[in-house]
């Protein structure tokens, strides 16, 4: 009975007072991804980094419950990539990955994807007039590493 009492009460001082908005919608970007790592960059300066790219995707939902606060709850879905080649030539990069082999005609291209969901918990401050501030909490996932060649 309390928790019919107080789900009912809640529901009234939601609905009262400032008209809340709910908001629902999609995430997503396209964008330019690097990984650097100074392992890779000092091997050889056969190696290039390829130019990659990634996305991300996904959906939120916030609550506005006055016109200056409000809570968000965001999810997103992403890869990250980073493509690398090297070309032949006298002592490489090649020869080491082929362990002295110095076939010279062999190319080497690789990838390496990252996979990571994000959860983000977000106040909103501030107004509908002009900017707003988001503060929160997020946990990220890197849910796949997968390396190919």
């Amino acid at each position: 009975m309390k928790n019919t009492i107080l789900s009912i009460a809640l529901s009234v001082f939601m609905l009262s007072g400032y008209a809340q908005s709910i908001e629902v919608g999609g995430l997503g970007s396209l964008k330019s991804t690097w990984i650097l790592n100074e392992n890779i960059t000092n091997t050889s300066s056969e190696q290039d980094y390829q130019p990659t790219w990634g996305y991300s995707a996904g959906a939120f939902a916030a609550v506005h419950i006055s016109k200056k606060f409000g809570v968000e709850l965001d999810y997103q879905y992403g890869t990250h990539n980073q493509g690398f080649s090297a070309s032949s030539g006298p002592y490489n990069f090649i020869d080491t990955l082929n362990n002295g082999d110095s076939d010279f005609s062999k190319e080497y291209n690789s990838t390496i994807e990252l996979t990571s969901q994000d959860i983000a918990l977000l106040l909103l401050l501030g107004g509908e007039e002009g900017g707003h501030v988001e503060l929160g909490v997020q946990y990220s996932s890197l849910s796949a590493a997968l390396y190919s060649k």
